[in-house]
Order: C-alpha cells, then structure tokens, then sequence
C-alpha cells in the first residue's frame, strides 16, 4: 500500500501503471504483460505480480482502467478514456505533493 499517501491510488503500483498509460494511450495488456514489460522490476517475479495484480483490481475498482475478456479467458487491461484528465490532474498533485514533502 502507499503509506505516503501522495500517489493517486493506494497502491504505490497503481501510479505506475497509469504513467505508462497516460504516455502510451493505446496500450492494453494482460496483468502478465503488464507486469513483464510496464512496471519496472516485476519481471520474474511472482510476489511482484501479485501486486501488480492488485494495482489492477483497484484501479479497475476507480474506473481509471477498463478491464475486457477475451474470448480466450484473458483479461485485458487499458486506460479509461474518460478517465485520462483527472488522471493527469492527480499524478500531477502527487508529484507535487512529493516534490514539496522532498524539500
């Protein structure tokens, strides 16, 4: 969990995610790919799936990602169209938040 409580979500992964998906707009993963190849330090490693995992469940949860099954059972994730200048506003009031608790 963010314990700083300066992230947008409450899980300190959760922010990461929606960076890379407010630089890459049209991108959509699986939690498996998300994990490989958007968060860094997750790959191989089975623990940091799991928060991945749930950095996913909760920003489903808040409506910031939009989450669709594929016909082969898997679940994809990518951002919420309608979502992305709120998302935008928040990462920016938590980089600031930060950068004012830093000085």
């Amino acid at each position: 969990m963010n314990t700083s409580g300066d992230g947008l979500t409450d899980h300190p992964l959760g922010d990461e995610v929606l960076k890379y998906l407010i630089r890459n707009p049209d991108a959509q993963d699986t939690a498996r790919g998300i994990a490989e190849w958007w968060v860094a330090g997750a790959r191989n490693s089975h623990r940091r799936f799991a928060e991945v995992e749930a950095a996913l469940d909760e920003l489903v949860r808040k409506n910031f990602v939009i989450a669709r099954s594929s016909k082969d059972g898997r679940t994809h994730y990518r951002l919420n169209p309608e979502q992305k200048q709120a998302i935008r506003a928040g990462l920016a009031k938590a980089r600031n938040a930060r950068k004012r608790r830093d000085q």
